[in-house]
């Protein structure tokens, strides 16, 4: 069994000069990875990803984009069964950098979770400075599967998520030496746990400061197998199936 990585950005100009590469890479090294959606073009080019064979695919439009909602409700309409989506995502709200108006991140948060409903799909879901509003909001929606990405937040906030059923995933933050998220690692239930790199974004340790790369998913991996006091390899067949789980896969 290889490492996955639920949550990276190849779509992302910062691969232009290597994409092929890295996508060889992937197809050797990795089991497969999950390509997360967050603009409109990201949409786009997400859908040529996917004809790759280690790649999976997410469609949605992250906060910052929120003011593209009605474009992008009717591009998941059309192609959010196509094979290989897997997901509705990366959606939520961001008050952090506030780079649109929360009233119009709450619309298109509610329009794609919607459209998630109505397709069956589980969500992959940003939230940053804005837990109890997302929270808030999801328990109004039939989703089938709910991750929380990058989860940077408190053990009671991962409580809150876990009671209502959501997976939670860890990305290269919890490398970081400065980072606090061990004791939330050692409370989350190993069949609720989930790792991403949100490539290009949060290289781990000792990558730090650098672009990131799918391929770096080892470094998440084994922190939280030292964390939980298990050997890789069983901790790889876990994530394995949580992933299948969580994102209906056969």
């Amino acid at each position: 069994m290889k490492w996955i990585d639920t949550h990276c950005h190849l779509d992302f100009p910062d691969y232009n000069e290597d994409r092929k590469e890295i996508i060889k890479e992937i197809e050797e090294k990795l089991e497969f990875v999950i390509n997360i959606s967050a603009s409109y073009e990201s949409n786009k080019k997400t859908l040529e990803l996917i004809k790759n064979k280690n790649i999976y695919g997410t469609l949605g439009l992250h906060p910052h984009d929120s003011k593209d909602y009605k474009e992008i409700t009717e591009f998941i309409k059309e192609n959010g069964n196509k094979e290989k989506i897997i997901a509705i995502g990366e959606i939520g709200l961001d008050y952090y950098k506030n780079y649109e108006l929360k009233e119009i991140q709450i619309k298109a948060f509610q329009e794609q979770l919607a459209l998630a409903e109505k397709l069956n799909k589980p969500v992959v879901i940003h939230s940053r400075d804005a837990f109890d509003d997302v929270i808030s909001i999801l328990k109004d929606f039939k989703i089938p599967n709910i991750i929380l990405h990058c989860f940077t937040g408190t053990k009671k906030e991962a409580k809150t998520g876990l009671d209502n059923g959501y997976y939670i995933s860890f990305s290269g933050i919890i490398t970081f030496k400065k980072s606090n998220l061990t004791e939330v690692v050692e409370y989350v239930p190993l069949d609720r746990i989930l790792i991403e790199t949100d490539s290009p974004f949060l290289a781990p340790e000792p990558y730090r400061g650098k672009r990131n790369n799918p391929l770096y998913i080892e470094y998440v991996g084994k922190k939280v197998a030292i964390i939980k006091n298990i050997d890789e390899e069983t901790l790889k067949n876990i994530l394995y199936n949580n992933t299948k789980t969580m994102f209906l896969l056969d």
